[in-house]
């Protein structure tokens, strides 16, 4: 498989394809998940809403002080309110990020 941009990448994840990613390119994309979630954590706490990171976003924090070698992505906690108020957020303001749910995840409730 030919290597491809980190750009490249994510918007292949965007369309929901699976992409095999060079350490290179896992590394970029776990810098670029890094400035992601630094502007959500600034949105979140500039408006007291509560969050926690979750699943393998915790275990690298805890176990790795950043990322699991392996993790492409981010996994966060929010209460019910504030969760809503963060996804009419993001819709009215078109983010440039997805955000994976029960809604639009074939996560079965």
């Amino acid at each position: 498989m030919a290597k491809m941009g980190t750009a490249d990448a994510i918007r292949h994840l965007k369309l929901g394809s699976s992409v095999e990613l060079s350490q290179e390119q896992l590394i970029q994309l776990q810098s670029t998940l890094t400035s992601i979630l630094d502007d959500i954590q600034n949105y979140i706490e500039s408006r007291n809403y509560e969050y926690v990171l979750c699943g393998g976003s915790a275990l690298g924090a805890y176990r790795h002080q950043g990322f699991i070698p392996w993790d492409d992505d981010i996994d966060i906690m929010m209460p019910r309110s504030d969760y809503n108020a963060f996804i009419k957020f993001c819709k009215k303001n078109a983010v440039g990020f997805k955000i994976a749910d029960y809604t639009n995840s074939n996560v079965k409730q």
